[in-house]
């Protein structure tokens, strides 16, 4: 069963990840469309630095809701339905009018959820549907 090491290093590369590619992609965007010269390496760096953070916390959230005090411990937090709640949330999110800002943070924070229960899912026990 992983544990919360293991959960928090998985949380941040991905919040590294996520957060660094969705910077840089839209500074890409800036770029084509002229709004500005380059692409500010120091800026990508430092969001995918703050995602690495938010990600270490966010790979934790299911423990921290569920705590992990037996191998049984997996309840609604911990299931394929807060997983498919969480992707749908965040779709609904990418769509709406909400600034770039908090669409990537959201991002961040839902992709090291769901890099818990997928590492979760990988074990015996599995996830619960509900």
């Amino acid at each position: 069963m992983p544990n919360s090491y293991q959960h928090s290093v998985a949380g941040c590369i991905t919040g590294l990840s996520v957060m660094g590619i969705l910077e840089l992609i839209s500074q890409s965007n800036a770029v084509q469309t002229n709004q500005c010269s380059r692409i500010d390496w120091s800026a990508v760096i430092g969001k995918a630095t703050a995602g690495a953070a938010i990600g270490t916390i966010a790979g934790n959230i299911p423990d921290i809701l569920e705590p992990a005090t037996n191998p049984y411990h997996r309840q609604f937090f911990h299931s394929e339905t807060s997983a498919i709640l969480a992707i749908a949330g965040l779709c609904k999110v990418g769509l709406s009018k909400m600034d770039n800002r908090s669409k990537q943070l959201l991002a961040c924070l839902v992709a090291g959820y769901l890099v818990h229960l997928n590492d979760d899912s990988k074990t015996e026990f599995g996830l619960p549907a509900f």
